[in-house]
């Protein structure tokens, strides 16, 4: 899938991640995300690096997208219910995604190494947070992963950041 990645110039990349490096476990009692802001922060670091050494000349890191969290947390529980009861198979654990906090935490770090970095950062979590059709933005099966009314948002979003007032 990536081969011949690096065949062709690019000027500009966008970086996009957030909600596979923030999941936490009952194993830590939800309190630790899955990556470290410190394993976060080099990734970053690491990444940057190579973008830049190919020559991509804008690099744009975008906020993680807010999740349904209440959502996300029903579905942990429900899951700590059936292991609690003897029906939660191989798996003895439960995941959840999308907490807040440790989203905002994941944010404020990327932000800080895309400013360290010289990076442009594009802010999609803080609004999408506050929506109040936010759960229409999310697949009703996982309340993370974006449907298409949500891929268009972050779109508009996207397109609102690199033209400003000029694309309207």
């Amino acid at each position: 899938r990536f081969d011949g990645i690096w065949a062709r110039e690019y000027d500009w990349a966008f970086v996009f991640l957030g909600h596979n490096d923030t999941y936490t476990t009952s194993k830590t009692n939800f309190t630790s995300p899955m990556m470290s802001l410190e394993t976060v922060s080099a990734g970053y670091e690491k990444l940057i690096g190579i973008l830049k050494e190919k020559g991509i000349k804008r690099i744009i890191i975008v906020s993680p997208s807010s999740s349904n969290y209440e959502l996300c947390a029903s579905k942990a529980e429900k899951r700590m219910a059936a292991i609690k009861a003897g029906k939660g198979g191989k798996r003895n654990f439960a995941v959840r995604f999308g907490e807040p906090k440790h989203m905002e935490a994941f944010m404020e770090t990327v932000r800080k190494v895309a400013a360290d970095n010289g990076c442009e950062f594009l802010d999609v979590y803080t609004e999408m947070k506050a929506m109040p059709d936010k759960a229409d933005l999310v697949r009703s099966t996982d309340g993370v992963h974006l449907t298409p009314k949500g891929h268009e948002y972050i779109a508009k979003k996207t397109l609102d950041y690199l033209c400003g007032s000029n694309c309207k």
